[in-house]
């Protein structure tokens, strides 16, 4: 007689480690989300050192600048006191390259205005010469240097942060140097130089002009500048080579200046 088979459980080994394994991934998933968490904090970046921005333009400076001096049409007039027909006159042009320095000061009294002084000194190279025929049918030639110069002013300017405008006018000062020559037509060497002379002396007149400057950073700074330049004119006394006086007269002697500059403020 066969025996009844007897009801076996089978157990599936999966079924006995669900819950091992839900534990164990789990524990995987903590241990990812707190990795993940920790790769997602940012470091505050490190502080960098900032250079000193432009303040204001208050303040001493100095400074050096470049430029070119220009004129035209200088008249010049010769009188010789050995007679009419020695006399003469003469057209001058100017032209020249200049350089120097400055130093002054700045006083901005709001935030969009200042006032200033500002004293100047400058090399000149600025000269030119010019001809003229006299009624003795010889040649005259004049020539005239301004050695150096020089200028005392007073600025008063529009402020818009680094940016600046100004107007600026005042004393001026520079050393002239004129030498006049006539050499007879045909005439032998002996008498070549008969009325020839010179002068060479410092003038005063005044000064006036506009300019821009451009602040780099709390020092630095860099400016382009006009000036007009009278330095007065009147009567020269000179004295010829064979001893015979004559004058020289001139009108304004008057040139214009553009230049470039940097400025270090203190």
């Amino acid at each position: 007689m066969t025996k009844p088979t007897q009801n076996r459980r089978i157990c599936n080994p999966m079924t006995l480690s669900t819950p091992l394994l839900a534990t164990v991934a789990l524990m995987l998933l903590s241990s990812s989300s707190a990795t993940f968490a920790a790769d997602l904090v940012v470091l505050p970046p490190e502080e960098v050192p900032v250079a000193p921005d432009f303040l204001d333009w208050n303040g001493p400076y100095v400074g050096v600048h470049l430029g070119w001096g220009f004129g035209g049409d200088q008249s010049f007039r010769a009188d010789c006191k050995c007679g009419p027909a020695y006399d003469g006159d003469a057209k001058v042009g100017l032209d020249g390259l200049l350089g120097g320095v400055q130093i002054g000061y700045n006083y901005q009294f709001s935030s969009n205005w200042l006032v200033g002084v500002e004293g100047d000194f400058s090399w000149s190279g600025v000269k030119g010469s010019g001809s003229t025929w006299m009624r003795s049918a010889s040649d005259g030639v004049f020539n005239t240097k301004v050695d150096w110069f020089g200028t005392l002013r007073a600025r008063f300017g529009y402020v818009a942060d680094r940016f600046m405008v100004y107007g600026t006018g005042g004393l001026a000062y520079g050393s002239l140097e004129t030498k006049y020559s006539y050499a007879f037509k045909g005439a032998s060497p002996t008498r070549r130089d008969l009325l020839s002379g010179g002068v060479d002396e410092t003038s005063w007149g005044w000064t006036a002009g506009a300019g821009a400057e451009y602040a780099l950073n709390e020092h630095w700074s860099l400016k382009g500048e006009y000036l007009y330049i009278n330095l007065g004119g009147g009567g020269q006394s000179m004295t010829n080579s064979n001893g015979q006086g004559f004058s020289s007269e001139t009108d304004d002697f008057k040139f214009h200046t553009v230049r470039l500059g940097v400025n270090y403020r203190f």
